[in-house]
């Protein structure tokens, strides 16, 4: 069994204004380009037989934004590092926590339970497969988020066939 449908909007709104504990904004966004030389964190979801069910895609600033507005950090400390790319090793570590708690958005009653099985940082090959999935058309939602007091980025989600 795969998770069938693309969550809604409003359901991942309402999980990262969890995560961030500001309320985000979420419009219409674009696909994000992963490559083993994109800025970009991918969030791998397996079922409990290590089956792939769906992925989500942040950019570098997104995944910064999220990360430290988790933490409690102030933006300040991040705007820089975002600018320049780089994120702190502080928000490197915490960024598969953002990936942990985003796990809901795809276990409803009915559905098949996933949970985070790897994240890949940027500058790590994803696996074949996931490069696969993140780059294809069809079962994904691609969101622009704004989070309040610090900035803006890109999601994607993407589900396995």
């Amino acid at each position: 069994m795969s998770v069938k449908t693309i969550p809604a909007p409003k359901y991942v709104k309402d999980t990262l204004t969890g995560i961030a504990d500001k309320a985000v904004e979420i419009g219409n966004g674009r696909p994000i380009a992963v490559t083993s030389d994109s800025d970009t964190y991918v969030g791998i979801y397996t079922n409990d037989h290590l089956k792939i069910g769906a992925i989500m895609v942040l950019d570098l600033p997104l995944a910064g934004w999220l990360t430290a507005a988790l933490c409690v950090m102030p933006p300040g400390g991040v705007q820089e590092a975002v600018e320049r790319r780089i994120l702190p090793a502080t928000v490197v570590e915490a960024i598969p926590e953002v990936f942990n708690m985003s796990a809901g958005i795809f276990n409803y009653p009915g559905g098949q339970h996933l949970k985070v099985y790897q994240t890949v940082e940027p500058g790590t090959q994803p696996p074949l497969d996931v490069l696969a999935l993140a780059n294809s058309l069809g079962r994904r939602l691609d969101l622009h988020v704004t989070v309040p007091s610090y900035g803006d980025g890109y999601l994607s989600i993407v589900l396995a066939p």
